[in-house]
């Protein structure tokens, strides 16, 4: 930092004499005219200023953020190796599977139909089965009571324009109905019993407390655990797959050790080689001492499916041949390059035995 000019010198000693005698504007008008340091601004004057003016620990030093000192990037430079995409016929591999993935989404989609299906009992459904319509409902006689929903749609005129009728003499104690059987609905004031309605909500659930009404209340005892899961549900409309209720099979003996020879990684779902491995190349290409080289080439299947194992077998063939080329470029004559393909691994092996 270089030394204040007289200039600056002026105005700091008049900042803080204006400051001792209570003018602050004047001290903050001198401070902005100020020129700092070469990276620094009024702004940033201005406001060491102040931290320095209330004092305690806002007007200590921060320290600089890391890497202040250090050279800028340079922005101009860019990758220049290329990135790593898979082969022409990898790419029309994949661009074939997923047209036949189209198509059969699109074979399937029409042989299942839609998944919606009409409730019995609807309108749709009554007409999609071709039922007549429900008889039609009568008119409700003269004196029974009409909903009030319907009084308020079918008259507009205000509340408070509505003449009030005259009370009816009352004959006398309204008598309460009699109760209705088990089962039945409960008469209205004018003695007629309505029509049945299913029961809808559930039913409630309760017990009584300390033995009231002559019932003690008992501690249930927690029902059996069944050895076997419950059936699966049915519903109208929906079958059940045959295979629902069978056991699930048992796994073959499946062969989890690694297979033998050198292994040369891949990027996944690719056939391009991961970088780095030129020397174990050579290596390889070095140690044949005349005889023949298999190279087991594998095709990350992610499913038993035949049509998956299939597909991956073509991106098994393309690593070995990807990896055998190379083998041929560093002096392995091509008749003595074996290639396997299989559809379950990543990577590729090299064997010198088999």
């Amino acid at each position: 930092m270089t030394a204040p000019l007289p200039r600056e010198r002026f105005a700091r000693a008049s900042a803080r004499r204006a400051v001792r005698a209570g003018r602050a504007a004047p001290a903050l008008a001198g401070l902005l005219m100020l020129a700092g340091c070469g990276h620094r601004d009024a702004f940033d004057a201005t406001l060491d200023w102040w931290h320095q003016y209330e004092g305690g620990v806002i007007a200590q030093q921060r320290p600089p953020p890391p890497g202040v000192h250090d050279p800028y990037p340079a922005v101009g430079l860019t990758p220049t190796t290329p990135p790593a995409v898979p082969s022409a016929a990898l790419r029309q591999s994949i661009t074939e599977n997923l047209v036949e993935q189209r198509n059969l989404a699109h074979r399937e989609a029409v042989e299942i139909g839609p998944l919606t299906v009409t409730a019995p009992g609807t309108a749709a459904g009554t007409a999609k089965a071709g039922g007549a319509p429900g008889p039609a409902k009568s008119a409700p006689p003269a004196g029974a009571e009409q909903p009030s929903a319907t009084l308020e749609a079918a008259d507009s005129t205000p509340q408070a324009a509505r003449p009030v009728p005259p009370a009816a003499p009352s004959p006398g104690p309204a008598k309460s109905a009699p109760p209705a059987p088990a089962g039945q609905a409960p008469a209205n004031q004018a003695g007629e019993t309505p029509a049945a309605m299913p029961e809808v909500a559930m039913p409630e659930v309760g017990a009584d407390v300390g033995g009231v009404g002559g019932h003690a209340v008992q501690a249930a005892a927690p029902p059996d655990v069944a050895a076997q899961p419950p059936a699966p549900p049915r519903f109208p409309g929906f079958a059940v797959p045959a295979d629902g209720a069978l056991e699930t099979p048992a796994r073959p003996a499946y062969d989890l050790a690694d297979p033998e020879g050198t292994r040369i990684r891949f990027l996944v779902a690719s056939d391009q080689l991961v970088r780095g491995q030129d020397g174990t190349l050579a290596s390889l290409a070095g140690r044949r001492g005349g005889g023949a080289v298999f190279v087991h080439g594998y095709g990350e299947a992610a499913s038993t499916d035949p049509a998956e194992q299939a597909r991956a077998m073509t991106l098994a063939l393309l690593r070995a041949r990807a990896v055998a080329d190379l083998l041929i470029a560093r002096g392995v004559p091509a008749d003595m390059v074996h290639l396997r393909a299989h559809p379950f691994g990543d990577g590729v092996r090299v064997s010198l035995n088999q």
